[in-house]
């Protein structure tokens, strides 16, 4: 306990007051002043207790009469087990990446509807208008998908339908179908033509002053922003991931999944050991190549 506490830096525990250009003490006169203050158990404890492990911690017990020493003990007791469940969760959550990952829950769209504004800003706007163009049909996909859900609908009713009526009455009913769209198409029509004549002036009037404005706005106009290379694009993409992955493990995505089914279990669970070398992995796989 007290080699750990000596190997500790100066400028992490204060050991003695020190001159700011004070060289740092040796291990030496660490060791020395930890020593002289451990004859008072209650003032070690209380300059150097967050330092110290649950083990440490049991050799202060016998002190426990002493009401300051009890009562640094409990604080103490509390931290650690503040600190360890923290850990513990954020190990959890670290070691279930790779199974969402698997599930698509890392998958660029997914984490697009998550935070469009920041895919948006970091990925979308440098792209090419084809790839742009992509995106937009696949978000069209899936809100109409969503619509779908929240309208409590099947995504295979027609499917179903048509594997259960014959040929003939499905024809008849698209049909029936095609002159009710029909119809309601001619009735909006009907109406939008009775009111263009109206808007028609005012239309030119605004257009009018918008393209004055454009005019005028065109002198103060900032440069085009030059295009960004692939590489860029790539590391943008990348910090974009990053980001969403940190987000998560830090417990802000309570709204898109059950944290409780992760945090709370223990399967999840790994040597520390082994969740060094993971963590290493995964910070060196983040550094850009």
């Amino acid at each position: 306990m007290l080699n750990r506490v000596a190997s500790l830096s100066s400028d992490d525990v204060r050991f003695r007051n020190q001159a700011r250009d004070e060289p740092e003490l040796t291990y030496v006169e660490k060791m020395d002043i930890v020593s002289k203050v451990l004859h008072t158990p209650s003032n070690f404890l209380f300059r150097f207790g967050p330092y110290l492990n649950s083990a440490d911690l049991e050799h202060f017990e016998q002190f426990s009469g002493d009401p300051d020493v009890a009562h640094q003990l409990q604080d103490l007791r509390k931290q650690l087990n503040s600190d360890r469940m923290r850990t513990l969760i954020r190990n959890r959550r670290f070691a279930s990446i790779d199974s969402l990952t698997t599930a698509g829950y890392f998958d660029e769209s997914e984490m697009q509807r998550r935070d469009p504004l920041l895919y948006e800003e970091l990925v979308e706007k440098h792209m090419t208008p084809e790839e742009k163009l992509e995106v937009q049909r696949l978000r069209d996909i899936r809100e109409r998908a969503e619509k779908r859900d929240s309208e409590q609908r099947h995504p295979f009713a027609d499917i179903l339908m048509e594997s259960l009526i014959e040929k003939p009455e499905v024809d008849a009913y698209r049909e029936r179908q095609r002159e009710k769209e029909q119809g309601q198409t001619q009735e909006e029509e009907k109406d939008t033509s009775d009111e263009e004549g109206d808007a028609e002036d005012e239309s030119t009037e605004i257009r009018k002053k918008v393209d004055s404005l454009h005019l005028e706005s065109t002198d103060r106009a900032e440069p085009p922003e030059v295009p960004l290379d692939d590489e860029e694009r790539a590391l943008l993409r990348e910090e974009f991931r990053q980001i969403m992955q940190e987000r998560f493990l830090e417990g802000k995505d309570s709204d898109f999944l059950d944290y409780g089914a992760i945090d709370q279990n223990a399967a999840l669970d790994r040597s520390d050991e082994f969740l060094r070398d993971e963590e290493d992995r995964y910070f060196d796989d983040e550094e850009p190549s």
